[in-house]
């Protein structure tokens, strides 16, 4: 039941209208640099891009620029940016969203239930 409640928790109604937000700040405050982190992102934004840039990462719109194995900037994909108007067009379903998380918590929650000890049935005493 916690794994439901955590999937539907996580769940964003305006997630599609945020995806919007993050593309059209990329493509207009910040239009005239090359990279940008998301720092830079999420100063012009009133909530955390981070997601939404990730998204965009494997969706093949943006490429990471690494230092030292972490993710330093971002930088448009020369051949897929913009990205089409339909990954934001419309709203991402609690369905959807239930199919993609419960799945992974639930089995989080079991590989965390099999590191803990069985309870073993103390041996009894012989009465005196």
């Amino acid at each position: 039941m916690e794994q439901l409640i955590r999937t539907i928790r996580k769940y964003d109604p305006n997630y599609s209208d945020k995806t919007r937000s993050v593309v059209e700040t990329i493509n207009g405050k910040l239009s005239r640099f090359r990279q940008f982190s998301a720092t830079d992102v999420n100063r012009h934004l009133e909530f955390d891009a981070v997601g939404h840039l990730r998204m965009l990462v494997r969706r093949g719109h943006l490429e990471t620029v690494t230092e030292r194995g972490k993710v330093a900037a971002y930088v448009r994909s020369e051949t897929s940016w913009p990205p089409d108007a339909k990954i934001y067009s419309n709203p991402v379903g609690i369905t959807y969203c239930i199919q993609k998380w419960f799945g992974r918590y639930l089995q989080q929650w079991i590989a965390r239930q099999k590191r803990w000890p069985e309870a073993k049935p103390q041996p009894r005493r012989p009465a005196e």
